[in-house]
């Protein structure tokens, strides 16, 4: 899975790649999450953006890697 984390104001990576990349992960069918925020640039300064920006990574982390995430799958037989 794939996480995108965008500030809509950002000039240095342009809402548009990030746009691109859900748009080409939507036709693989490849899931993915998707936090923008319009008022932020390059990084989250907001308190509240940062607060909900924490969260959302901490679940996805948890829910791909971390003790919610399902057990691997098992090693092959050589």
């Amino acid at each position: 899975a794939v996480m995108i984390i965008h500030g809509k104001e950002d000039l240095i990576a342009p809402y548009a790649q990030a746009t691109a990349l859900r748009d080409a992960l939507d036709q693989r069918k490849y899931p993915y999450e998707w936090l923008i925020e319009p008022s932020e640039m390059h990084g989250f300064y907001e308190i509240e953006n940062r607060e909900e920006l924490y969260a959302k990574v901490l679940g996805f982390l948890d829910r791909h890697i971390g003790a919610a995430a399902p057990p691997p799958p098992p090693a092959p037989k050589n």
